[in-house]
């Protein structure tokens, strides 16, 4: 689903929140560095980068596997119509992919940070990298995918293996690019520069509850939350999908099938919902996906309530604690009464 297919417009050019010193150091005391950053986000695809990875075995590995199966997958049910239901993102390396070009298009919304092009593109380019290699770690059999609300023991595994198959993938797109250390000396400095700062995005958690309490966010903390709002957008995508399946596809009037993809999006939903909530005074691309779905997402919370019982709770992992079905609905109908005025 892309964000036209779900109701975004064009991007906000102004808002309240600025954060052109948010952003990552981009080395403005060393020309040579910056030059090689701005050179590697200019010149190396994030396509070809997805595209060397699946190459390799990791990658072809991470190509086999289904994503929220283990939960909700009945065993003899086919792969391919998990994927057609749910949508590329029921695939774990097309997810990847996926989540960069939804990340992009969030992007869109945001004012500009800097008047600077280069170093515009070079942030574009640095929060595309987070996006897109986020799970390569869970290409790993001792850490394989988990599902949200599930221990994540092998979570140190995950960031080392994530980190050293993206290190491997820039490399060998940046050569692919022409971007290599003969003509450009600090080339594994920037490529560390780029890794190191994806896995701090994508795996250090933001202070969720200073959003909650007060309304705001740290600066500092804005590229850890802009992706974890991506990171529970896709999520609500696919819970959106699955209940509208239901409700058009004939193939559902088989009880067994129906409630799988009832349950999986009644939790998918307490797990994503209640988040972009929170995130959708902060990120103008949040408040115009929600607003692009009213209804649907007024449906989607009905039925759960309808099908499932207002006391019926799940886990939610910003919140780090289980919500009620009932509480969901009143987080929803707040937002709705929020935004009328």
């Amino acid at each position: 689903m892309s964000y036209g297919e779900s109701g975004l417009g064009a991007s906000r050019s102004e808002t309240d929140y600025h954060w052109a010193d948010s952003g990552p150091e981009l080395f403005i005391g060393d020309p040579e560095m910056q030059r090689t950053l701005i050179d590697i986000a200019g010149f190396v695809s994030l396509d070809r980068l997805q595209n060397n990875f699946s190459q390799t075995e990791a990658g072809r590995r991470l190509a086999t596997m289904r994503r929220f199966s283990k939960k909700y997958q009945p065993e003899n049910y086919p792969d391919s119509l998990w994927i057609k239901y749910l949508g590329v993102q029921a695939s774990d390396l097309a997810h990847g992919q996926y989540t960069m070009q939804q990340g992009d298009q969030l992007l869109a919304f945001e004012p500009p940070s800097t008047t600077n092009k280069d170093i515009a593109s070079v942030q574009r380019f640095l929060f595309g990298v987070a996006n897109l290699t986020h799970d390569w770690g869970e290409s790993d059999p001792e850490v394989d995918d988990v599902i949200f609300g599930d221990p994540k023991p092998n979570r140190a595994k995950e960031r080392q293996v994530r980190s050293a198959l993206a290190e491997h993938a820039l490399r060998q797109a940046c050569e692919d690019a022409g971007i290599i250390s003969q003509i450009y000396p600090n080339l594994d400095q920037a490529i560390s520069f780029i890794t190191d700062w994806s896995d701090h995005i994508a795996f250090d958690k933001p202070h969720f509850s200073l959003l909650t309490e007060l309304g705001g966010i740290i600066p500092e903390e804005y590229y850890q939350h802009l992706y974890r709002a991506n990171k529970y957008l896709g999520h609500f995508v696919v819970a959106l999908r699955a209940d509208r399946v239901i409700n058009e596809q004939p193939e559902f009037k088989q009880a067994a099938m129906k409630d799988v993809y009832q349950r999986l999006s009644l939790e998918v939903t307490h797990n994503s919902l209640p988040v972009l909530l929170e995130y959708a005074d902060t990120f103008p691309g949040i408040e115009a996906f929600l607003q692009g779905n009213l209804e649907a997402i007024d449906k989607l919370v009905r039925s759960n309530m309808r099908v499932f019982g207002p006391e019926t709770v799940n886990y939610n992992d910003e919140y780090d604690r289980p919500l009620s079905l009932k509480e969901l609905r009143y987080l929803w109908l707040n937002y709705k009464q929020r935004s009328k005025t």
